[in-house]
């Protein structure tokens, strides 16, 4: 079951993996086996255009509060084109907020500096966003002196829109910086919720993969309690059989006791092979494929195991082993 947003679907697995989760950017499956989580693919076509879109309504909403005065305090005025022409090359960082939140907000803050040089012009929509971003991203170590620097831009903001000087006002002053510090903290607190959410929306994701790790380790368990059942049973009944039958042997049939001391000996060997995968299909932290070869013969004993075969063998030597090598 996928779950995106409010809306949940059961997908269709062809390869028979466990879709588990599925977050604002990546669904996140299980395989059967492993019980592992895999990535399936980012969806953020959708995310990126949205980028975009809060990109251009930014710039939108500052040039629209900009009244047009370029006028610079003890300088020349600039052309009129200039101020948006930056305004979209300093804005289009705001793509790159969820990848590098404090760099962007950094860069935002200084731009909105800006109205140092010219009064008129104040950005503030992009430094929201970035505080945004940051607020949603960030631990409270990080997005709470972002959201306490915004005081510098918004008092001076407030203090050239209450025209505070010789003729302006202290209260419009503190009024006005109140509303925009307002304004700076509710963004920042949406921001926050945002980042709670997507922390309990991990915390829930490892609890489902814990418990789908589970139920493989449980599956794994009914499969060697089956293997137990059925092989086990049926190999030992083998190796009685050849057992009983050697006992009622003639003393001069040796080539048929021999066959079936072959049967019983492989009957035995084929047990201890079946009691080291019971165990590992037993072992919770053993990872798939990586058996145990303490249980396999060495090369050190390929002559007794040709011994054991009941025909005339000739073994030739053409290489150096170590005692503990493996045959297989």
């Amino acid at each position: 079951m996928v779950s995106r947003g409010r809306v949940c679907y059961r997908p269709r697995c062809a390869d028979r993996r466990v879709v588990l989760w599925c977050w604002s950017r990546q669904v996140r499956v299980v395989t059967p086996m492993t019980g592992q989580l895999a990535a399936v693919g980012p969806h953020s076509g959708w995310r990126r255009f949205g980028d975009v879109l809060i990109v251009v309504a930014a710039v939108v909403v500052d040039l629209t509060a900009w009244a047009g005065d370029r006028a610079v305090r003890g300088g020349p005025m600039p052309p009129l084109v200039i101020l948006p022409i930056v305004t979209i090359v300093v804005y289009s960082t705001l793509l790159l907020r969820w990848r590098y939140p404090i760099g962007v907000f950094a860069v935002q803050w200084l731009f909105t500096l800006s109205s140092v040089l010219i009064p008129a012009f104040q950005s503030f929509a992009g430094l929201l966003v970035a505080l945004y971003a940051v607020a949603g991203s960030r631990r409270g170590s990080w997005s709470g002196p972002a959201l306490a620097s915004t005081a510098l831009p918004f008092s001076i903001y407030s203090a050239y829109a209450s025209g505070m000087g010789p003729t302006g006002s202290t209260t419009a002053f503190i009024r006005m910086l109140m509303l925009w510090l307002l304004v700076a903290g509710a963004t920042w607190g949406v921001g926050r919720l945002s980042y709670l959410a997507r922390q309990r929306a991990r915390r829930h994701e490892e609890l489902v993969a814990a418990e789908a790790a589970e139920a493989v380790r449980t599956e794994r368990m009914n499969l060697a309690r089956e293997l137990h059942d059925i092989i086990a049973h049926t190999v030992t009944i083998m190796v009685i059989q050849a057992s009983g039958a050697k006992a009622v042997l003639k003393p001069d049939e040796t080539r048929v006791r021999t066959a079936l001391e072959v049967i019983e000996n492989s009957g035995t060997q084929a047990m201890t092979e079946l009691h080291r995968m019971l165990h590992l299909l037993r072992s919770v932290n053993t990872e798939i494929g990586s058996a145990s070869t303490s249980a396999q013969p060495g090369l050190d004993e390929l002559r007794h195991l040709l011994d054991t075969v009941g025909m005339r063998t000739l073994l030739s030597v053409n290489s150096h082993w170590t005692a503990k090598t493996p045959i297989g």
